[in-house]
């Protein structure tokens, strides 16, 4: 006589601890179906998992299953690929997360073979499976479908489409990257519709990126997406738009390493790149074998015709006397007049801002933070646009100044801007803008 035991689905039930055992021999007989039917109702959630997991049992039982209480069993359902499709389609709008997560990671796996049901019914109710799960509100679930999706070309390209465009990094990027059912006009109108930060960059990987995709996405002035764009050499990159990023290069380090290393440079846009990059980064691509011999010695040649110019300039500047007073004194003094006029307003640095005279724009931040020139160079030319908003806050100016320091002194790519909150206060709190001057400063 088999042994009783008491169930953890609640009190006063009991159930024979051999029903668990005997649901793997279920057989597609009458008495067979017969007992899964007495089972898929068992008080014990143990059994109707165990059930579930078979993948003996008869549809019609998983499906019944597929609304079970218990998610543990609807998990169990979820990951057996002998369930229905029906009941897929039950599960894709389960209450629980981790259900749609084990069904979205069975129905990808089922996708690849699509075209081999010999059901057409079939590969309906996968596709509406699937469908229900990209469009599903946890990210994750649309993250495990596009990740599998990705490289297939059997799927429908409007899912493919949605994934794309997701407001999620992690779901959009997978599909924009590899999917070959985006066609250019589609990637086009991504790339001219401000996605969501990092896409341009996926897209950048793309392999065979057509030029007008290229021009598309230097045309976002994003830093990380055109340095993803110069290091893929399988991008058609045409020879007026290299020499546009070229031109725009020399304050954008980023570019630097992909430019040296881009396929098939012109003699005049290696001459032109050796004008800004350092010798350091030309030293370690030649210790690292990346760099051709040909390359190495034109560029390395260039940055020492450089090092001699600027060793003629000094010479010359030191020659000029005094009675050439250098603009930078004249920014300061003029700072300081100001300043003691009480006139060291925003009015008045946005106005010498306009007119170009960065001298005057750094010497009144460091006047009015008492922090050095030099050292409030650094600060504008670390590339972060949170380093310019701390220490324009610092200085006391409005968050509509920190804006024009920003793109017309640090010059900012217009997607790194930070922007004004309500239209005119600081987007971050008092203590994270001191933390981050403090961590420079440190």
């Amino acid at each position: 006589m088999p042994m009783i035991k008491s169930t953890d689905d609640g009190p006063g039930e009991e159930v024979l601890v051999g029903d668990a055992e005997r649901t793997s021999q279920t057989s597609s007989s009458t008495s067979g179906y017969v007992e899964a039917s007495t089972l898929a109702r068992n008080q014990n959630s143990e059994v109707r998992r165990s059930l579930a997991a078979n993948t003996n049992t008869a549809p019609e039982i998983l499906y019944f299953l597929a609304e079970d209480a218990h998610p543990e069993v609807r998990r169990a359902i979820a990951n057996n690929p002998a369930s229905p499709r029906q009941a897929d389609i039950v599960l894709a709008g389960d209450s629980q997360a981790s259900v749609r997560l084990d069904l979205a990671r069975k129905i990808s796996r089922l996708a690849p073979d699509l075209s081999r049901h010999e059901k057409a019914q079939l590969e309906t109710l996968t596709l509406e499976a699937l469908g229900l799960l990209a469009a599903d509100v946890l990210p994750r679930v649309r993250q495990v479908i596009a990740e599998e999706l990705k490289t297939l070309d059997n799927v429908p390209a409007e899912m493919m489409l949605l994934l794309a465009r997701d407001v999620e990094l992690v779901v959009a990027a997978p599909v924009l990257e590899y999917s070959p059912l985006l066609d250019d006009d589609s990637l086009l109108e991504i790339i001219n519709s401000s996605p969501v930060q990092g896409a341009l960059s996926a897209i950048s990987r793309r392999q065979g990126l057509a030029a007008p995709l290229c021009d598309g996405i230097v045309a976002n002035n994003d830093t990380e997406a055109v340095a993803e764009l110069l290091a893929n050499p399988s991008a058609q990159i045409r020879e007026e738009t290299l020499d546009e990023l070229i031109d725009r290069a020399s304050s954008r380090k980023p570019w630097h390493r992909p430019l040296v290393l881009r396929p098939e440079l012109s003699k005049s846009a290696v001459d032109r790149i050796a004008r800004f990059v350092s010798s350091s980064l030309i030293s370690g691509l030649q210790d690292a074998n990346l760099l051709s011999a040909a390359m190495a010695e034109a560029v390395s040649d260039r940055v020492g015709d450089r090092l001699t110019e600027d060793e003629g300039d000094d010479a010359a500047d030191g020659a000029a006397g005094a009675d050439d007073e250098p603009t930078e004194r004249d920014a300061a003094q003029d700072v300081a007049a100001l300043f003691d006029e009480d006139g060291l307003s925003d009015e008045n640095i946005c106005e010498r801002i306009d007119q170009n005279d960065r001298d005057f724009a750094i010497h009144a931040l460091s006047h009015l933070t008492e922090i050095e020139f030099a050292e409030i160079q650094n600060f504008l030319h670390t590339g972060s646009a949170i380093d310019v908003v701390a220490i324009c806050w610092h200085a006391g100016v409005s968050m509509r100044t920190a804006i024009e320091y920003q793109i017309k002194v640090a010059r900012m790519p217009t997607n790194d801007v930070i922007y004004a909150k309500t239209g005119i206060d600081y987007p971050r709190s008092p203590a994270a803008l001191k933390r981050r001057l403090e961590q420079f400063l440190a």
